[in-house]
């Protein structure tokens, strides 16, 4: 019988314990062909949480880019202005797309005309690496 309680507890707290990111999957992460001496970039993707608690998406890098910043796009005074974000907010067993004119991935000092790497991190301290592939 204590074996039986031992192993439950185990299990248990091995599932209290697991990270966000095996219940993170990344999809179609993509970034528009520009000029190559383009420098300044957007990344655009799709995040599906399939986890019973929100994730935050606080942090990501490439060994293609300088900097990468969490931004979005706003109506003001008429205007379209971006904004930077602290981070970016997935809803438990939801799912939220990068797009052009809404929520994406700026990168800075960017330099590559093939497919890369980007690694993203979360709140929780896990992180998840992707392909980004240039397209038309």
């Amino acid at each position: 019988m204590k074996q039986l309680v031992a192993f439950f507890l185990m299990l248990l707290s091995s599932s209290t314990w697991s990270s966000q990111a095996e219940h993170i999957f990344v999809e179609n992460a993509w970034m528009p062909i520009a000029p190559t001496n383009s420098t300044v970039r957007a990344v655009y993707l799709s995040i599906q949480n399939n986890s019973d608690h929100l994730a935050k998406l606080t942090k990501v890098h490439s060994p293609n880019s300088q900097a990468i910043e969490l931004h979005t796009h706003q109506h003001q005074d008429g205007m379209m202005k971006m904004r930077k974000l602290d981070y970016i907010t997935i809803p438990a067993n939801g799912k939220i797309t990068l797009k052009p004119h809404g929520d994406h991935l700026m990168l800075f000092d960017f330099h590559t005309t093939d497919n890369f790497p980007i690694t993203l991190e979360f709140a929780d301290g896990s992180h998840i690496t992707t392909t980004v592939k240039q397209t038309k």
